[in-house]
């Protein structure tokens, strides 16, 4: 009987242990699934975007005095929910200035495009621009603007959709006016090298107007 009674408190002992190691298993695992969940959501808030094979980080916040940052990216409804608002342009209206001689049927396929700041800008517009090497030096002219709006405030977007480049150098940009009432320009060109050679495959850079120095006896070519 004493021995039977061993067998029994022997049995119960093993079930207790391994019901308490289940327990602990269990309680372990709701933890970590915990964890990984939080670390999983704070991921989510400052992620950076796969859009199109290009790495595009989400809008910067306006800092006073902070360095003008214009970003530019392949428009994609991921990245767009990300803006307050969105401002729209249609770039067929800068082809038919541009190439009036010819049919736009064949440009209604093209790219659409985000850009944005950390900066508000006032008269934002697209810019349509020329080039001519003067004294065998490159100049770029901005000609034409189009799609004016009043300001582009941190937080929103401009989109451009059914973009066309044409060849090498730069067809269009942006305009507008910053913080300290100076007139700034910055012209869109796609980078040929993508996706071998380095940088995002559409970049955007400022340039300088320089009609004032252009001869008095130029012509513009177009």
């Amino acid at each position: 009987m004493k021995l039977l009674k061993n067998k029994l408190f022997d049995g119960m002992r093993k079930r207790i242990y391994v019901l308490s190691l289940f327990c602990t298993l269990f309680v372990l695992g709701l933890m970590l699934t915990a964890c990984y969940e939080s670390v999983e959501s704070l991921a989510l808030e400052s992620k950076v975007l796969e859009t199109s094979n290009e790495t595009t980080q989400l809008p910067p916040y306006s800092i006073p005095n902070e360095e003008i940052i214009i970003q530019i990216a392949l428009a994609s409804d991921e990245l767009l929910i990300n803006f307050d608002y969105l401002h729209e342009f249609d770039y067929s209206e800068v082809l038919v200035a541009r190439i009036p001689d010819e049919s736009i049927a064949k440009y209604t396929d093209g790219y659409n495009l985000v850009l944005w700041a950390n900066r508000p800008f006032l008269n934002f517009a697209v810019v349509s621009i020329g080039h001519d090497f003067i004294n065998d030096e490159l100049f770029f002219i901005p000609i034409d603007s189009f799609g004016l709006i009043d300001e582009l405030l941190p937080g929103e977007a401009f989109i451009v959709t059914n973009y066309w480049g044409m060849g090498m150098f730069p067809w269009s940009g942006v305009t507008f006016v910053d913080e300290n009432g100076t007139n700034r320009y910055f012209m869109i060109s796609q980078n040929q090298a993508y996706p071998d050679g380095s940088g995002n495959l559409w970049d955007i850079g400022e340039f300088h107007n320089r009609n004032d120095e252009l001869p008095e006896d130029w012509q513009p070519w177009w």
